[in-house]
């Protein structure tokens, strides 16, 4: 049974990721070609007990069909078609709350060839954890995906897993790897990486250039050891477009349209990132409290802050990711 007990934890440091993934819920060698088709193979096929406390998805043990498993699907992307889970490196994890269900439940889907669904980053889904639980499990589901996105973040690791010819063999992987589900959510568990970065010494052309290119609202910018010592965002380059007179008014009708914008991307060749940045962004160890994290952006109106690991930048937290994968799991 994919069961955890009432108290979740056996001790303070958390368990082992592999101790939810029984190796009956592995199904190596997924045929289907999309992610929507891919969940249900993964729970049409394999031996799942879900008992429910009244109406809802029933299960049975044994072989064959699963009762109900077309219910579990449809909870799954119903939940996916809100805010897709296939986030980045070939990985997507499609998840469910469903009322009733007293089973905590981990799968794991590994496909023959890469689906035809992509991930955020571009890369094809290869890989598919699904969750199921039930209401109550909100904080265990989340701390579960941060263990799945930290075990994926493992480049050798991956490779190994997506080459994994048995579910017994991918249970070792998993199992080997040591990656445990931690009882407290950290700050590392909610970033994602940046996908550019800038130096102070860049020209505003080329920091132009990396927003353009990766469609990004905010630029981290970091020394040679890679720490944070700024960040750029739309209202930093818009406020260098206004000379710091202008700030004086209440009433900036009598300059000429765009006056002052023509006149400062002139100079996009001449001025430097370290002019306009903003030299006191936020920035988190990776070991901080996730709560401290939303506290802190919170009464800052921040919506964007940083994640460090001695001393180098690792990942940016959204406030828009704390919507959609805290707030609405």
């Amino acid at each position: 049974m994919g069961v955890l007990g009432e108290t979740g934890y056996g001790k303070a440091s958390g368990m082992k990721l592999s101790s939810l993934l029984l190796r009956e819920h592995i199904l190596v060698g997924l045929s289907e070609r999309t992610l929507e088709a891919a969940v249900g193979e993964i729970l049409r096929r394999l031996e799942i007990e879900a008992p429910c406390d009244g109406p809802g998805p029933q299960g049975r043990s044994g072989h064959g069909e699963i009762a109900g498993w077309k219910a579990l699907r449809d909870a799954v992307w119903t939940r996916e078609r809100q805010s897709s889970t296939a986030l980045e490196r070939g990985v997507a994890i499609p998840h469910a709350r469903m009322p009733g269900l007293r089973e905590y439940i981990v799968l794991l889907g590994i496909t023959e060839t890469p689906l035809e669904d992509r991930c955020l980053d571009g890369s094809p889904v290869h890989v598919v954890f699904i969750i199921l639980g039930n209401e109550q499990k909100n904080a265990l589901m989340l701390q579960t995906m941060a263990a799945i996105g930290e075990l994926t973040k493992d480049e050798a690791l991956l490779e190994r897993l997506c080459g994994a010819r048995s579910a017994r063999e991918a249970w070792h992987i998993v199992d080997s790897s040591g990656v445990q589900v931690r009882p407290e959510l950290r700050a590392r568990d909610l970033m994602k990486e940046a996908p550019a970065r800038a130096t102070g010494d860049m020209l505003m052309r080329d920091l132009l250039d990396l927003f353009f290119v990766h469609s990004v609202r905010v630029i981290p910018v970091c020394n040679e050891g890679e720490k944070v010592t700024g960040a750029v965002t739309s209202a930093e380059i818009v406020e260098a477009g206004f000379p710091e007179y202008m700030a004086y008014f209440d009433n900036i009708g009598f300059l000429d349209e765009l006056e002052s914008f023509h006149r400062f991307f002139r100079q996009e060749n001449t001025v430097r990132v370290a002019e306009i940045l903003n030299a006191k962004p936020l920035v988190f160890d990776a070991a901080t409290p996730l709560i401290q994290v939303v506290f802190r952006m919170n009464r800052e109106r921040l919506w964007y802050a940083f994640v460090e690991q001695d001393g180098r930048l690792i990942g940016m937290i959204d406030r828009h990711d704390i919507i959609t994968r805290l707030l609405r799991l």
